[in-house]
Parts: structure tokens; sequence; C-alpha cells
């Protein structure tokens, strides 16, 4: 079982944090206790954070459609609106 903690100075973490609170001003009132509101709009994207967590962020379907298409020969992707993702994303510098 610990006795004693010392921290600085001699001082235990309690008293450190009394001694803090009392140089900023702290006071401590009986019966009052710390609270934390939260807007139903923080409830809300919460509750669908966590349904988010659930849910694959690979399409499998769509992967396994696209590598079809290769292994087929017939995936023929719009080239015009690759280049447009591209410039739009700053990915195409001038480079080649």
């Amino acid at each position: 079982m610990v006795e004693r903690i010392s921290g600085q100075n001699n001082l235990t973490p309690i008293m450190k944090q009394k001694h803090l609170n009392k140089s900023y001003g702290v006071e401590h009132v009986a019966g009052v206790t710390d609270e934390a509101n939260i807007s139903p709009f923080a409830k809300e994207l919460g509750r669908i954070m966590g349904e988010l967590e659930h849910v694959s962020e690979v399409r499998q379907e769509k992967v396994d459609g696209y590598k079809k298409q290769i292994t087929e020969g017939t995936y023929n992707p719009d080239l015009d609106k690759v280049a447009r993702c591209l410039l739009i994303a700053g990915l195409l510098n001038g480079e080649e």
C-alpha cells in the first residue's frame, strides 16, 4: 500500500493542486459539481458516427466488378472524366 507520494518541493500531488487552485483564484463551493451539456445536434452526430463505424469503406461489389472488367479487357474508363478529376484534386502539376 502506498503511504505517501512526494512531488516537487515535497508537495504531494493533491497539495500541489490545492496550491495551484489558490494561486489562480479557484474556490471550492460545497454542493457545486461540474457538468457538461451536449446539444441535440452533437448527440445525433455521435449516433451517426457510431453507425458509420459498422460501414465498410470498401464497396467490394464495385471492386470485384472492376477487377472482372480489367481481367476481361473490357474496362474503358472515361479518360476526360479521369483527367478532370485529377486536375480538380490537384494531382496533375504539368509533369510527365
